[in-house]
């Protein structure tokens, strides 16, 4: 095992230098350094809002770490399989509860290796912190291990989760606090949980009206469908498209997203006032004829050990009580978690099994996903 752990680290300080740099270069990223003092071993917890966040955190400390990564991005594929082989991510499912990932963590940090993880596990379709996993707390009282939180800034709008490029604006990095093993043990979980949301805490828009700063980049709107998916003028869902900087609905509502990510021409300026807006109209949505979503061409997969296989295929349909697809019904109460991958697929855990929903390019997963909350009341 330290064999292992020596080679980790080998490789991880080796290819640092090479490959940080150029995505530094690439987002436009400037990092402030984790003192080289900083004690050892800690969890690094911090915010998440581009796919090469990793990358940009191992620019922000020169030894070795350990990551926390989706386990669909270590699915099959040559690129999956370097990265398990050179890094060995420590794999989450996404929804659904993954005790075995806790475990692996709290095993790294008690064998005396850094861990870097993303608090929020999902990044964020409209510029605010997503909710925090309520076990970090809990796991940084078992390792006994230091805490460092830190924060990036300017990631949701140079790579907005909804879209399909990167733009070019502004991004920085920079450690928030660093709580030693000794503050910790003073603490409870509870409180640790409290610390790292109010340091990691980020509004894009927020921030974007005092330093309007300009995220250059082609096709600026598309795919912006995939966040927003209620029309605020005629009420209706799935009739918003995106072309260019573009986004429009068959009633005739028409908006332009700019380099600051604003939309002039719709009711709302802004990503997040539109999507707050459309949250609130849940429940109204309830009251009309079921099923309340559908999408045609989407399949259903069922991730095993082996990968994926597919289980069936069709219409999607949630009402109430539930969602279905082809000849496949998954009742609400049956349903224990569901979470997005990317844009809009879709996973779960349904009867004790992981699942996967894959729709098209522009399929809104995301209604879905919020539906779902504000039935189960975690909304």
């Amino acid at each position: 095992m330290r064999d292992t752990y020596t080679r980790h680290v080998r490789v991880y300080e080796g290819i640092r230098p090479l490959v940080a740099p150029l995505f530094c270069r690439l987002l436009r990223f400037s990092p402030t350094m984790l003192p080289a003092d900083v004690q050892t071993p800690f969890l690094l917890v911090s915010n998440h809002n581009t796919d090469l966040d990793p990358v940009l955190l191992g620019a922000s400390y020169k030894k070795h770490m350990y990551f926390v990564a989706s386990e669909h991005a270590l699915r099959g594929g040559i690129g999956a399989y370097l990265l398990k082989k050179l890094f060995a991510p420590i794999a989450r499912q996404k929804g659904g509860t993954d005790a075995l990932a806790a475990m692996q963590i709290l095993r790294k940090l008690r064998g005396g290796a850094n861990v870097a993880l993303f608090a929020e596990g999902n990044r964020s379709f409209d510029g605010l912190t997503e909710p925090m996993f309520t076990a970090t707390g809990k796991m940084v009282k078992a390792a006994r291990c230091a805490l460092v939180t830190y924060k990036l800034e300017g990631g949701y709008f140079t790579s907005p989760r909804w879209s399909k490029s990167l733009r070019r604006g502004r991004m920085k990095g920079y450690p928030v606090h660093i709580y030693t093993r000794e503050q910790l043990a003073s603490m409870t979980a509870e409180q640790i949980n409290a610390c790292i949301e109010a340091d990691l805490y980020e509004n894009a828009y927020a921030r974007q009206e005092t330093e309007h700063i300009r995220f250059k980049g082609r096709d600026l709107a598309e795919y912006l469908e995939t966040a927003l998916f209620l029309c605020p003028r005629c009420g209706k869902v799935g009739t918003l498209k995106s072309k260019g900087d573009r986004f429009f609905c068959t009633c005739g509502l028409l908006a332009v997203y700019d380099e600051e990510g604003r939309l002039s021409g719709a009711p709302y300026e802004t990503v997040l006032a539109w999507d707050a807006w459309q949250k609130a109209q849940l429940p109204a949505l309830l009251q009309g004829s079921a099923p309340f979503f559908e999408d045609a061409g989407v399949t259903l997969l069922q991730i095993t050990a082996g990968g994926a296989v597919r289980k069936d295929g069709g219409a999607l349909c949630m009402c109430a009580d539930g969602i279905g697809i082809g000849d496949t019904r998954m009742p609400l109460a049956r349903i224990a978690d569901m979470a997005l991958v990317g844009r809009g697929r879709i996973v779960l855990t349904w009867d004790d099994g992981h699942y996967e929903l894959r729709g098209k390019k522009d399929f809104c997963g995301r209604k879905y996903l919020l539906m779902f909350r504000h039935l189960k009341g975690i909304l």
